[in-house]
């Protein structure tokens, strides 16, 4: 039903959120040599970026719809989690955390407001909805990505984050909002 699709919506970003957090110094580790400390602090990046992307996102949102915001911060979380992934030399991976975040950071809130838009007027619902699903993707994705690193490696397991962000985005092409969805006096 359209209402568990556009709670699907949020449950990607959130399951790659917690990955990215959970999972990133590990895969910084592995492919670019960083010591434990160094990797544990590289990890603002990726906090950075969402609080970033979540500020400019909700300035965005006040002027744009956020059905094209939407698609555009898959876009962004995208390029920043092969800029991450694909590379061996530190500081481009780094970078690529901080744009993964600024494309995660304004799924959440724009999520939301998509859902709460959508509820035909039950926005307490979609919006217990929307916490239940993120709390479940929170629950399961990142264990789904240690899992699978133990059986096909760290590096190749680490394609769960981007799946989860395809999925998201290939909904909001196949599904999109069919009112405007605006963030109104966010911070």
């Amino acid at each position: 039903t359209m209402e568990q699709i556009k709670h699907v919506i949020n449950t990607m970003p959130s399951g790659t959120e917690m990955s990215a957090v959970y999972w990133s110094a590990d895969l910084l580790r592995e492919r670019a040599g960083f010591g434990a400390a160094a990797a544990a602090a590289a990890l603002g990046a990726v906090t950075g970026g969402m609080a970033v992307g979540r500020y400019a996102g909700s300035r965005l949102a006040r002027s744009t719809p956020g059905e094209p915001l939407l698609r555009i911060s898959v876009v962004v979380a995208l390029v920043g989690f092969f800029l991450t992934w694909a590379p061996t030399f530190g500081p481009v991976m780094v970078l690529g955390m901080f744009i993964t975040g600024m494309g995660l950071g304004v799924q959440w809130p724009l999520g939301v407001s998509r859902a709460v838009q959508q509820s035909g007027g039950m926005t307490d619902r979609a919006a217990a909805l929307c916490s239940v699903f993120g709390s479940i993707a929170i629950a399961i994705a990142p264990f789904a990505l240690g899992a699978l690193a133990d059986s096909i490696g760290f590096h190749t397991a680490f394609l769960l984050m981007p799946m989860l962000l395809i999925v998201a985005g290939a909904i909001l092409l196949v599904r999109p909002a069919t009112t405007v969805v605006r963030l109104e006096n966010a911070a």
